[in-house]
């Protein structure tokens, strides 16, 4: 009998980048340094409702301070983040500390005084792959409200002691490359141990990100105009082997977010949904938290 699996789709490869670089290469469209045939809608001066912001200039300066009122939103509702994702302190015997065990003093225990730590601080790893792209069709508020909940999502971690890497990761189809391949790239927002910029992390997520900075790299980057000419191409959904093809093996755990479009009817609409949609995230990375936790516990 024939073998009827589809085989999986050609990838085009462009490449994981830093933020700086990601955005330096946007800024050729200031100096005309956009790909011949490419678009030209990351300066529009009639996409404000659509990306989110008035001209490529405040995407520019937003990628560069952060989105201040995204952060600010998404501190009001952390309150709703779920107690799975929190940390307790753990209150340990040692050598030294902040005050003495009584009982094991006058037993002459050496390891006679409370320390307070964190449980397994700092010591699990954990990349989180954000979808960079989005059908059309999709509100830019929605996009924001996603954006909010995904810098939540990272605040929690961190709080529980996870070194989160963040990972925009984008998936588009050609409409007129003919091999139905899929043009993959990656922008880091934060790297392992890089201090935790909420604001930074807000707007790489926010509309403008792609719909002004992200569609100006791929206006000046040759090898994406096929994603960067006619429709700015299909987003398709990411998948582990396309993510460890451009970002390499040794990232470590990994917990792959749900698209905009995907979750936008159910929590993206409406800022009251904010935290469901918190909770939502937290959901998402639980079972690879727990992991993390079951191999930590395992080592020791």
């Amino acid at each position: 009998m024939a073998d009827t699996k589809k085989a999986p789709a050609p990838m085009v490869n462009l490449g994981q980048h830093s933020w700086h670089d990601f955005l330096e290469t946007a800024k050729g469209v200031l100096s005309g340094k956009r790909t011949s045939g490419s678009n030209t809608e990351s300066t529009s001066t009639e996409s404000g409702g659509f990306s989110g912001c008035n001209s490529f200039q405040d995407a520019l300066r937003m990628a560069t301070e952060g989105w201040q009122d995204g952060a600010a939103a998404m501190s009001k509702s952390l309150d709703a983040l779920p107690p799975a994702l929190e940390v307790l302190p753990d209150w340990q015997l040692d050598v030294g500390g902040a005050f003495p065990c009584v009982p094991a003093l006058v037993a002459g225990e050496p390891e006679c005084v409370w320390r307070m730590n964190d449980n397994i601080r700092a010591t699990r790893r954990l990349t989180l792959i954000v979808p960079h792209s989005y059908n059309c069709m999709v509100a830019a508020t929605s996009a924001q409200q996603y954006a909010k909940g995904v810098a939540a999502l990272v605040r929690s971690m961190e709080g529980s002691g996870i070194d989160v890497q963040v990972v925009a990761f984008n998936t588009n189809r050609s409409a007129s490359d003919r091999t139905g391949a899929n043009y993959c790239y990656a922008v880091t927002v934060r790297e392992f141990g890089e201090p935790l910029d909420l604001a930074k992390v807000a707007f790489a997520f926010h509309s403008a990100m792609l719909r002004r900075i992200g569609f100006a790299w791929r206006e000046c980057t040759k090898a994406a105009l096929p994603i960067g000419s006619g429709n700015y191409g299909y987003t398709q959904p990411n998948t582990l082997a396309n993510v460890h093809a451009v970002c390499g093996e040794d990232i470590g755990a990994v917990c792959m977010l749900p698209g905009v479009a995907d979750i936008e009817s159910d929590y993206l609409r409406r800022p009251d949904q904010l935290p469901a949609l918190i909770e939502r995230f937290a959901k998402d990375a639980t079972a690879v938290i727990d992991a993390l936790n079951a191999q930590i516990g395992g080592a020791l």
